[in-house]
């Protein structure tokens, strides 16, 4: 590592307050990974895809729907068909993730627990 670099950074390796690793930042222009996908998810289905959606949805104007649409709609299908990971998606989408509940157990509840599940001393 230069001298220069050294000078950045702290003994632990970490870089001093006021100090970037990144000091030009982002270039403009450059967009993010969520822009992008609306992007690219806005646009009209690729001639390649339209087939294979026509075949399970033949009443669908494809001139009518986004790519994101067809990727949806391909989605339920595959739900479906039992995928579960499709089936997944969509019950997320739809209802929203479960929450998981998770216990914080404090000292004395830590005993009990400790005192029901070890082993009896003879």
């Amino acid at each position: 590592m230069s001298s220069a670099k050294k000078d950045e950074r702290n003994n632990n390796g970490t870089f001093k307050q006021g100090v970037s690793g990144n000091p030009k930042g982002r270039p403009k222009g450059a967009g993010s990974i969520p822009d992008l996908l609306r992007k690219i998810t806005n646009e009209p289905v690729p001639k390649e895809l339209q087939k294979r959606i026509k075949k399970v949805y033949p009443e669908i104007d494809l001139t009518d729907i986004n790519l994101l649409e067809g990727i949806l709609r391909t989605t339920i299908m595959y739900a479906i068909q039992g995928k579960p990971w499709a089936i997944d998606f969509v019950a997320n989408r739809l209802e929203g993730k479960a929450t998981e509940v998770i216990a914080q157990v404090g000292e004395k509840w830590e005993d009990v627990i400790h005192a029901i599940y070890s082993p009896t001393e003879s």
